[in-house]
């Protein structure tokens, strides 16, 4: 069987199939520079609102600063109004962004409730509209980033996987866990029945790993609590 290890979304070269996923509040250029030199393939910055963007405030600027070196270089929108995103996705591409990326995955509450992150998995219609809006307005690579659905009930990243193709997503990210579960449970892997069927594009999975403390440090933490 081939094994490969590079990819290409758009005309755009991923030299690595292993990448950073982006973090809040950890993410920031020198971090990917440092990820780049390790060896992720593709570097992407924080979740960027597109409203701060668009407002030019000095977080978004933060977010968006990045070093030559990073590229690929993807910048990831967070929002839900089309034409926040529309002109956000066009800003990111003239800031330079070698890809744009729209983030469907978050799961916190504050995000969530306000119809943004994974939440845009709950209206497929709606997000597929959003998605082709999003396209059109862009000529770099678009990707999207999803979860396994909204909680255990509503596992439908197929079925948005398949829509966002049809839209013309260039590629998605899929974090296999539930926006109900977050960081908590298991992944779902691919045993899954309703995980079986691929799709054209590019699907990269995400993967947490929770290092553990030295035996040392957890023997002192348990004599402690004592």
């Amino acid at each position: 069987m081939a094994r490969f290890n590079h990819m290409k979304i758009g005309p755009i070269e991923i030299p690595q199939l292993c990448r950073l996923a982006p973090m809040a509040a950890i993410s920031n250029a020198a971090f990917r520079l440092v990820a780049k030199e390790c060896g992720s393939g593709l570097t992407t910055t924080e979740e960027i609102d597109a409203f701060a963007l668009l407002m030019d405030t000095p977080r978004a600027g933060d977010m968006t600063a990045y070093y030559p070196q990073e590229r690929p270089l993807a910048m990831q929108l967070l929002g839900r109004d089309p034409q926040a995103l529309i002109r956000a996705a066009y800003r990111c591409e003239e800031l330079g962004a070698d890809i744009v990326d729209l983030n469907m995955g978050c799961p916190m509450p504050k995000i969530t409730g306000k119809g943004k992150g994974a939440a845009l998995m709950r209206d497929v219609p709606a997000t597929a509209r959003l998605l082709r809006a999003m396209r059109q307005s862009i000529t770099v690579p678009f990707t999207i980033k999803i979860r396994g659905g909204w909680d255990d009930e509503h596992l439908n990243a197929v079925e948005v996987a398949r829509m966002a193709e049809s839209e013309g997503v260039d590629a998605i990210t899929v974090h296999p866990r539930t926006r109900s579960s977050a960081s908590r449970a298991r992944p779902r892997g691919r045993s899954s029945p309703r995980w079986s069927t691929p799709c054209a594009s590019p699907s990269p999975a995400t993967a947490t790993w929770t290092p553990r403390p030295p035996r040392g440090a957890w023997w002192r933490r348990r004599a402690a609590s004592r």
